[in-house]
């Protein structure tokens, strides 16, 4: 836990929008001549802390405007058993799909990547997972984001913990990425030898 006698709490309501993803009355189909992308939880590399590739475009007619991301939207996944966060960096039309809930800051007190590593910190996470509700498929509500108390630290602070987590990120795809290399490489010798 971060000790400070300096600390300052906020609810995220105080400091933040919070509006659900764009409604989709069916299926998102890909349109080559489409300008927006559509974010959908299957567009997610496999930890949710990016993008794994170039989501399903869609023309700007079908979309709200008020849906639009901002690069340092904070992007929540609020549906299902993984309620994670990453933070929106892409100078990119999109929307999001209704099972996010994406996050504006409305002050510069908070830094986008220090908001992304305090919601996917594992207290907040354990608070979470007792806040999930449904039975088949859990969710959290948007009241419960509303009322989660966040911790601000001075900007160099969060600028610090932000950059050590963007590392971490970075450091387990290198590692998965070489584990890859290395069974390819493994298969390839059983082939040649």
């Amino acid at each position: 836990m971060l000790c400070n006698h300096k600390l300052m709490q906020k609810k995220l309501k105080e400091i933040a929008t919070i509006f659900t993803g764009q409604t989709f009355r069916s299926k998102v189909e890909n349109n080559p001549e489409g300008k927006v992308w559509v974010i959908q939880m299957k567009d997610l590399n496999e930890d949710y802390t990016t993008l794994s590739g170039i989501p399903h475009a869609v023309n700007f007619n079908e979309i709200s405007n008020n849906q639009l991301l901002q690069p340092g939207d904070v992007l929540f996944l609020a549906r299902g058993n993984n309620n994670s966060a990453f933070e929106y960096n892409f100078n990119h039309p999109a929307v999001v799909v209704s099972l996010f809930f994406v996050i504006r800051l409305e002050t510069s007190d908070v830094l986008p990547g220090y908001l992304t590593w305090f919601l996917n910190s594992q207290i907040t996470q354990r608070y979470l997972i007792t806040a999930r509700e449904g039975a088949s498929v859990s969710s959290i509500k948007k009241s419960i984001l509303d009322e989660l108390t966040i911790q601000i630290l001075d900007k160099s602070k969060q600028e610090l913990i932000a950059g050590i987590y963007n590392l971490s990120i970075r450091e387990r795809q290198l590692t998965k990425e070489l584990m890859n290399e290395k069974q390819t490489l493994i298969q390839s010798l059983s082939e040649i030898l």
